[in-house]
C-alpha cells in the first residue's frame, strides 16, 4: 500500500460517518461539513450519534489483534473491554473520559488502556483521525514485555 492509498483510506468517510453527519445536520440545523467543523467545540460533548461499541468489537476479531480507524462525528458511551486498547492520534485530537478523568490526546500521542478500563469518547471531527489497536493480554505481554532486558 502506498502512502497515498493509506491517506485515502484514513480520510474517506465510512457509511456510518455519512449517517452521523446527516444526523448532525438534521439535529442542529447545520448545512454542510464546514459548519460542522466550525461547531465542533460546541458539538464535541453532545451525546448524539452514540453507539455501544461492544458488539462491534466482538464480531470483528479475526485473530488476537484488532485494528480499526475510530469513527468520527459520534459520541461513544462509557464502556470497557476485555482486551488492551492502544489509541494513536494520527491527526487532530481525541477527547475522552478515562475512569472519570477528562483526557485530551493530540496528534502523535498514544494512550494504552488496561482491560476493563471504563472510558468514553467524545465526538471527533473531520480532522481527527484516531487509530485503534486492540490485543489480548497474552499478545501484549509477548510483544512488549518479552523484549525488555532483565538486569
Amino acid at each position: 500500500m502506498t502512502d497515498g492509498q493509506l491517506e485515502e483510506i484514513l480520510w474517506r468517510h465510512t457509511p456510518s460517518e455519512e449517517e452521523y453527519i446527516r444526523n448532525l445536520k438534521r439535529q442542529f440545523g447545520l448545512r454542510d461539513g464546514e459548519e460542522i467543523s466550525q461547531s465542533m467545540d460546541r458539538l464535541r460533548w453532545e451525546q448524539v450519534n452514540h453507539y455501544d461499541i461492544s458488539p462491534i468489537v466482538e464480531w470483528k476479531w479475526s485473530s488476537n489483534v484488532f485494528f480499526r480507524r475510530h469513527s468520527r462525528f459520534n459520541y461513544v458511551k462509557p464502556h470497557s473491554h476485555k482486551h488492551i486498547e492502544m489509541q494513536y492520534v494520527y491527526s487532530g485530537c481525541f477527547y475522552q473520559t478515562i475512569n472519570g478523568e477528562a483526557v485530551v490526546l493530540r496528534e502523535g500521542d498514544v494512550c494504552i488502556l488496561d482491560p476493563h478500563t471504563i472510558h468514553d469518547n467524545s465526538m471527533s471531527g473531520e480532522d481527527d483521525i484516531i487509530l485503534v489497536f486492540a490485543m489480548n493480554q497474552e499478545v501484549f505481554n509477548n510483544t512488549f514485555f518479552e523484549s525488555l532486558e532483565i538486569n
